[in-house]
């Protein structure tokens, strides 16, 4: 059975998209990206499209990059309305194995960048999936940016790519390997009922 993993999110994923997809198939995966541009968690909470996505693609894994929109910051008695918008998206794709990439540093101003570590803190308090910490994956790569202080250039989003590539390395392997233990069960069930075919000729 081919293993899939599916890409979706916000506008980040168009630009990580290119560098993801040739690492994952490279590994024997089959890649779907989905993004929608400036949506946010509560978007993808309420509308239908992970529901359609999960229908469809069927993804062993998926990788979700929200947290960047909207913009503003999230003051403290709003962290429970912000646990439920992501916990209504993680029960989207809750057939899956779920890795959540993290917005990234913000250049654009200062309540934006406030909003993305208010957000990073919240979703690091999760326990029903693994984040990969979108700061730390960017904090390094101003001098890749658009103007908007927002989003990286083609070769910003390829160095932010490979680090999520190597963040879910382990987690591709272990599916690997459950394969492969599968697939040698398989042919050791084959081989046994060969076996005692022939002996009870």
């Amino acid at each position: 059975m081919q293993r899939r993993l599916l890409l979706v999110g916000d506008s980040h994923v168009a630009g990580l998209a290119p560098t993801l997809k040739p690492l994952v198939q490279a590994v024997g995966w089959d890649f779907l990206a989905h993004s929608e541009q400036g949506k946010d968690i509560r978007f993808f909470g309420q509308q239908s499209i992970l529901d359609d996505l999960m229908s469809d693609y069927k993804p062993h894994l998926v990788v979700i990059v929200l947290g960047t929109n909207p913009s503003g910051t999230y003051p403290e008695q709003s962290s429970a309305r912000y646990h439920q918008q992501i916990g209504d998206v993680l029960h989207k794709v809750k057939q899956a194995r779920v890795v959540w990439v993290g917005p990234p540093t913000i250049l654009a101003n200062a309540a934006d960048e406030a909003s993305s570590i208010a957000r990073t803190k919240l979703l690091a308090q999760r326990t029903d999936m693994t984040l990969l910490n979108g700061r730390e994956q960017t904090k390094d790569l101003n001098a890749y940016r658009t103007p908007d202080g927002f989003h990286f250039t083609a070769q910003g989003y390829e160095l932010w790519g490979q680090r999520i590539f190597t963040g879910l390395q382990s987690m591709l392997s272990q599916f690997s390997t459950w394969k492969t233990w599968i697939s040698l069960l398989s042919l050791a069930g084959l081989v046994i009922a060969g076996i005692m075919f022939w002996r009870a000729r």
